[in-house]
This record gives C-alpha cells, structure tokens and sequence, in this order.
C-alpha cells in the first residue's frame, strides 16, 4: 500500500466494547498483546467521564455517514460507488472496535485507545479500493509543499499535522508502523482543545491491529513512551492460521475475481 495510508487512516478514524484488559497490558482484537508497564492501567472507555463523552465522540464519529464525508475531504475518488464501497467496510469494522481507558499512576494522567482488528481477507478489499484511490493532500510534518488544499475535519476534530511513519519488530516478532499526529478539538464557547493523537498498525498471524490512542498534550507525554515501548514489546497469542484446503483456495481466488462486480456478473 501507499505510504500515505498511515496518515490517511488516522483522518478516517478521527472523522468517523469489549471485556476490560490486565492491569498493565493491552488486549488488542485479534490476538496481539501490547504490554504498556506496571504504571500503566487498562479499563472501560465508560470508566471516566472524560473518556465515556469522548468514546462516545468517536463512536459518532464513525458512522457509515461520517466515513463517506471524510473519503470525500481526502478527495480519494470521483467515483461514488467506491466511496460508498469504503466507507460500508470501515463502518463495518468499526462496529467490532474497542474503545478503552489507560490511566497513569495515580489515575490523574488518561488517554482512550480505539483498537481494530482488519482480517486479512478485508485488507485485501481495502487495499484494492485504495489502489484505485487519488492520492490526498495531507499536512505531513518535514516541510512536504501542499498540490492541493483540503482541510480535513473529524466531526468536531481537525487534522493539524500528522508525523511520517515509523516501522520496527517487536522483540516478539510482530511488525509495527506507528506515527503521532496534532489535532484541534472544537468544544462549546468556540474553545478549542489540542490533542495528540499515536496510530499504529501491527501485522498479525491472520491480519492487522490498527491502534489509535488520543490525549492531552501533557497526558501524550507520559503515554507516548509506553506505547512506543509496548509496541516494541508486543505478541501475538492468535492461533496460526490453518492451510487451506484446494476448494477453499479456489473459492477465495473467485470470490476476489468477482469482488465489486455487478450482481450476476464477474469482473473482467
């Protein structure tokens, strides 16, 4: 895939429940394991105001409604068939997201986490819509000029500056993309409020964990080293993926052959 992927997944998860985890590390769907530290606690989203209104914001966020607008504000397509056709599998996943709380020591210092899990199956999908996807003016970090302006909002959050991409492996095994990026929120009393948001990407057995993390400046700077570490640190307790059989080999090969095609018709 592109390398502006990273970024541009960043836009749609800010424009668009699952069992709490350990104490100190983060469950991510799919089966990979963040380890954050001892200092680091894992709850409910709901377990806060703060993180209940702000999960909630974000839950909005992602409607099937909301991601059409934001691959329109990428200006990805002039196609909207596409457009739609993106937006329904984000909607999709997001539906399966999980939204929780990670408290500092102390539990004065708190970020949200949404975590998603994209089978490899549905990557596929992805990645072949994006190919045919123009690719978007993003307001990268390292003095890269604009071709074409586009304010990119979120609902009440806008995109300020988004970092390149970093990549690793963990000690584990498990491959890592991670960026950060500035955001302003829009609250009521036209007071607006910087946070900093972390993206990562880790590759799992049968697909990928996309990690987005937001905070408050001051709560980023204690989080933001953890997670960074945590990725460096992260397993994947899925089960290998079994081989498949010759006719479910062939079923796939025609399901990918007929994917987008009109009913009752294959794809050319």
């Amino acid at each position: 895939m592109k390398r502006w992927l990273g970024a541009a997944a960043c836009a749609a998860w800010l424009w668009a429940g699952a069992a709490a985890a350990g104490a100190d590390d983060l469950y991510l769907p799919g089966g990979i394991v963040m380890p954050l530290g001892g200092d680091v606690e894992v709850s409910s989203a709901e377990t806060s105001f703060w993180g209940g209104l702000l999960a909630g914001q974000m839950k909005n966020a992602v409607s099937e409604e909301r991601l059409a607008g934001a691959i329109d504000s990428l200006r990805l397509y002039e196609d909207g068939a596409k457009r739609d056709r993106l937006a329904s599998l984000l909607a999709r996943i997001f539906e399966e997201g999980r939204f929780e709380r990670l408290s500092g020591k102390g539990g004065d210092t708190e970020a949200i986490v949404l975590s998603l899990y994209v089978s490899d199956r549905e990557k596929a999908e992805i990645g072949k819509l994006l190919a045919e996807a123009e690719e978007p003016d993003l307001p990268l970090a390292g003095g890269r000029k604009s071709v074409r302006k586009a304010e990119i909002t979120a609902g009440d959050f806008s995109l300020v500056e988004a970092a390149p991409l970093r990549k690793g492996v963990s000690d584990q095994g498990v491959p890592y993309k991670w960026g950060t990026a500035a955001l302003v929120f829009a609250g009521q009393w036209n007071l607006n409020l910087p946070f900093t948001a972390a993206y990562a990407v880790q590759d799992g057995r049968r697909g990928e964990a996309y990690t987005l993390l937001l905070a408050l400046p001051g709560g980023a700077d204690y989080f933001l080293p953890r997670l960074e570490k945590g990725l460096g640190r992260s397993r994947d307790t899925s089960p290998l993926p079994a081989a498949e059989t010759p006719e479910e080999s062939a079923q796939a090969e025609t399901a990918e052959e007929t994917d987008g095609a009109p009913d009752g018709e294959a794809a050319s």
